[in-house]
């Protein structure tokens, strides 16, 4: 038996009046996205091919797996979307935990040149990446890619690991958080820690500590969880 999950896809954050190409593919999925530290599983998918001129929003209608949709509890029923380009790059991407009974999906672009606005002081809240920011995420990213991969084996090779939150808490030296898209709609928080020193023995030198790269063991199905 099958259900069907229909509604508009829209923009957020500044891009709801983009115009699309005619180059660009939707997504949408409707997914069991319970198992916090899994991937999510898709119940149902529809893609769809964007016309030059097209604007948001843009209706869907995903048949999906009624069955197995009955099984899931409410908060693990949840709808992913995201726009890509023809060679893949992701261009949009909705970057909060949406229900599937819901009839609007919310994205955000994806920026490459840090002209996103900012809001709140990113100290302590999340705010969207900046082209430095991306930079400092890709001047580690070897070990940001090793790291994550020994964390979560599933996450493809081909997989592209590309912030979409950035945070950078006061502390010694100094730390930055990233939120990260994985497969299947799922979000993780890399941190990277520079600066500072290590603890040493007294009468001893203080050693300059090396970035460090931590992977929070939790997963989340929203960027700002």
């Amino acid at each position: 038996m099958s259900g069907t999950a229909t509604g508009t896809v829209v923009g957020k954050d500044g891009c709801e009046n983009e115009t699309f190409t005619g180059n660009e593919t939707l997504t949408v999925c409707v997914q069991d996205t319970a198992l916090m530290d899994a991937p999510s599983t898709t119940l149902g998918e529809q893609t769809i091919s964007l016309k030059a001129g097209q604007t948001f929003p843009v209706k869907y209608s995903v048949n999906y797996d009624q069955e197995k949709a009955d099984r899931l509890p409410e908060y693990g029923f949840t709808l992913s979307a995201r726009i890509e380009d023809p060679s893949g790059k992701l261009l949009y991407i909705n970057d909060t935990r949406t229900s599937a009974r819901d009839d609007k999906i919310e994205v955000k672009k994806i920026y490459s040149l840090g002209l996103q606005k900012m809001s709140g002081d990113r100290r302590f809240q999340y705010g969207d990446v900046t082209a430095e920011d991306i930079e400092t995420f890709n001047k580690h990213k070897e070990q940001i890619s090793q790291a994550v991969r020994e964390k979560f084996p599933w996450v493809p090779a081909d997989f592209e690991l590309k912030p979409v939150l950035y945070r950078s808490p006061p502390a010694c030296g100094k730390i930055e958080d990233f939120k990260v898209p994985l497969p299947g709609n799922k979000f993780v928080r890399i941190q990277l820690t520079r600066g500072g020193y290590l603890y040493h023995a007294p009468g001893s030198e203080p050693t300059q500590e090396t970035t460090g790269v931590y992977i929070d063991d939790t997963l989340t199905s929203s960027a700002d969880e």
